[in-house]
């Protein structure tokens, strides 16, 4: 699935869409979930490149594969993240 992402970057620009994700679909459910009650997806942010804040309704867990000194927000604090760390984000 690397190589898709990677290819995304490529193709569309962080200013063309607002995140570029690379989502897990079940193919014998509705899109966009993952399974019935879970949705799942591969997010690709490069070097220099920034994402809008926004609030999430739902509880979100992030796994960082790949990168360092990079950042998220939560409850408005700036939280460092690192290759390896998981962040789990209460709705």
């Amino acid at each position: 699935m690397r190589p898709s992402l990677i290819e995304a970057g490529d193709i569309i620009s962080a200013k063309e869409a607002e995140r570029r994700v690379l989502i897990l679909v079940n193919p014998s459910l509705r899109a966009p979930y993952t399974t019935d009650i879970i949705y799942a997806g591969l997010q690709l942010i490069l070097p220099g490149e920034t994402t809008p804040t926004y609030r999430h309704i739902a509880f979100t867990l992030r796994f960082i594969v790949e990168g360092e000194l990079r950042f998220t927000a939560v409850k408005g604090e700036k939280v460092i993240i690192e290759r390896r760390d998981v962040i789990l984000t209460p709705s």
